[in-house]
């Protein structure tokens, strides 16, 4: 289980690797990535009332180091371009496409998504092995190929958010701490409570007693 913001680093993570090639989640790959990711952690812990890691600065100058990083690793603006460059996927596969299946692939030279619906659950594992056999054959890790099912394109955006870029919560909280804010805390609004003692209503049969009527 995870929390909006706890998910939103998590992608962020995914997506930075995936775009850079490096193995982020490993804890392998730039070493300033990795730095940010970390002091990232740390402000989404304070936000949620949770315990910072030991082995990190105070928060001021948690903020100091992260303007120094994003300045050497322009990270805030690497981070919109990376939703711009997946954005043509909107139209090149409309959202009343009724595909059911969806091959994704994500091309770690060119940096894209790629998406390919398919109608047909033969078709679409066929499309995907053969995007398999193109990495095993050149024995080149080229791509990320995933094949999902959803109903709507909007749905697989949401189930598989690093995929497409969707990094801007992490962006957004990012630009705050530049700016001097701090994190924002997402919460869940009140849900209105059922009132179990209302009173009975009784039905308006007028329209009934009309067609017995007029029949």
């Amino acid at each position: 289980m995870r929390t909006r913001l706890q998910h939103s680093w998590a992608t962020a993570v995914e997506a930075v690797g995936l775009f850079r090639g490096e193995d982020l989640k490993g804890n392998k790959g730039s070493q300033n990535w990795l730095r940010l990711f970390k002091l990232m952690s740390a402000e989404f812990a304070m936000a949620e009332s949770s315990k910072a890691p030991s082995n990190v600065p105070s928060h001021d100058d948690r903020v100091k180091e992260l303007r120094e990083l994003d300045a050497e690793l322009d990270a805030s603006a690497m981070l919109q371009n990376m939703s711009h460059a997946v954005r043509w996927t909107d139209i090149a596969v409309p959202s009343n496409t009724p595909a059911r299946y969806y091959l994704i692939r994500f091309d770690n030279a060119l940096k894209r998504v790629m998406v390919e619906p398919h109608f047909v659950p033969r078709w679409a594992m066929k499309s995907y092995d053969n995007a398999e056999e193109l990495d095993n054959q050149s024995g080149r890790e080229t791509s990320n190929v995933v094949l999902v099912e959803a109903d709507k394109i909007e749905n697989l955006k949401v189930a598989y958010p690093n995929y497409f870029g969707d990094v801007q919560l992490f962006k957004t909280q990012l630009n705050r701490l530049l700016k001097g804010k701090d994190v924002e805390e997402y919460t869940v609004a009140p849900q209105e409570q059922v009132n179990t003692n209302r009173p009975r209503e009784n039905p308006d049969l007028v329209w009934f007693k009309r067609r017995i009527r007029w029949s």
